[in-house]
């Protein structure tokens, strides 16, 4: 299945040098999450929304960065209908 994950900038560079999404589970650093686990939708507004805008080119411009992802359902742990439709897999 198609899913969307929408994350914050600093998230990029160790995607890029793992090819591996790693699951939000310590609140320590940062994370938002209600239930450890990589978080994405199938939705692409929802996506959108916790995509979070930053200026990355000092222009004064701001992106959001999303990623459409192919997903095993099989292996989803959650599928929650709140701030969204919201999915973590492990």
């Amino acid at each position: 299945e198609v899913a969307f994950n929408g994350t914050w900038w600093y998230s990029v560079w160790s995607l890029l040098d793992t090819g591996v999404f790693l699951e939000s589970n310590d609140r320590d650093l940062g994370h938002d999450f209600w239930e450890p686990g990589v978080y994405c939708s199938p939705h692409r507004a929802t996506a959108r929304w916790y995509a979070r805008p930053h200026v990355v080119f000092g222009d004064g411009v701001y992106h959001r960065l999303m990623f459409e992802l192919r997903v095993n359902p099989d292996q989803r742990k959650r599928n929650r209908q709140r701030g969204g439709v919201q999915w973590v897999f492990p």
